[in-house]
């Protein structure tokens, strides 16, 4: 899943895959995207494989890092920074893998891109996960309703005196499913709420509204995801965009009831009041269990 700050921050045309493999004792990132460098003119794509094991495997570049980091409740990260002439690329991951045996891994993050020849920085989301749940093949053992909760990122964008400003923020996610009764595939609400700015908690700001959406189980290869609108009433405006995820954790053949959920779920969301204010941001939420991934470093 992905969603870009371009277009009310709903869904784009940026496509971003990531992997979180595992050497010794740490995670390993790759991470594939395709973005409009420059979304006024035609055909300016950009192509990047971002790999943590070998980073100059990338396309040819001026100057690269790439930075571990580790968080709280043991979440892992890293920083990428790529420098090409007439501008750069910043990127970064997180995941709660936690080991080679640990499959079913979420992974989100956030890539920001400033172009000498665009007027403003353009900026994306991303989710991904391992052991994708296929809702078909599972029709049968999922019904009842389940709550996920877990944590959420992402940046708030305004313009000041003609200047953008980007403020980072977390805060927590919760996603209610209702998988019906085995006859249909259901379908998950939630909202993005006790928004954080670093240690500055953001009082007064209502919660982000996750419609409801419905589970997708008729295409094969999109089993298992979800999507909806966004909305919020805040600072005499409304705002309103998309969201979007997928589950992940597959259930023991055989399972039933509450055994047979999804373990996880993780995505993207958005909401615009236009005029360049807008909210885009991740979410990764667990059954019962708050998800361990920290916010990380932020683009700068």
């Amino acid at each position: 899943m992905s969603q870009s700050s371009r277009g009310r921050s709903s869904r784009s045309g940026d496509r971003v895959h990531a992997e979180v493999g595992w050497r010794g004792d740490r995670p390993t990132f790759r991470v594939g995207l395709r973005y409009a460098s420059d979304p006024e003119e035609a055909g300016s794509l950009a192509d990047w494989l971002l790999d943590s094991e070998s980073p100059r495997r990338s396309p040819a570049r001026d100057t690269d890092s790439f930075a571990r980091w580790t968080g709280p409740g043991g979440a892992h990260g890293g920083a990428f920074h790529v420098s090409v002439s007439g501008g750069d690329l910043r990127l970064i991951v997180r995941t709660d893998r936690t080991g080679a045996a640990d499959t079913d891994w979420l992974a989100t993050g956030m890539w920001w891109s400033r172009s000498t020849t665009a007027p403003h920085a353009a900026f994306g989301v991303f989710a991904d996960g391992g052991d994708p749940v296929h809702v078909q093949a599972r029709a049968r053992q999922l019904a009842g309703t389940a709550t996920y909760t877990g944590g959420a990122h992402g940046v708030f964008s305004y313009r000041d005196a003609g200047a953008d400003r980007n403020v980072p923020f977390q805060a927590r996610a919760t996603l209610a499913a209702d998988f019906g009764d085995a006859s249909a595939f259901g379908s998950v609400s939630g909202r993005i709420h006790d928004m954080r700015a670093g240690r500055v908690s953001l009082p007064g700001l209502p919660a982000i509204t996750l419609r409801e959406g419905s589970i997708n189980g008729s295409d094969w290869d999109r089993t298992g995801t979800f999507r909806g609108f966004t909305a919020m009433e805040y600072a005499e405006q409304s705002w309103r965009g998309q969201w979007g995820g997928q589950f992940f954790g597959n259930a023991a053949a055989g399972a039933t009831g509450a055994a047979a959920h999804p373990s996880s779920a993780a995505g993207t969301f958005g909401a615009s009041a236009g005029e360049g204010r807008s909210f885009i941001g991740t979410f990764e939420v667990h059954r019962g269990v708050p998800s361990p991934i920290g916010a990380g470093p932020a683009p700068g």
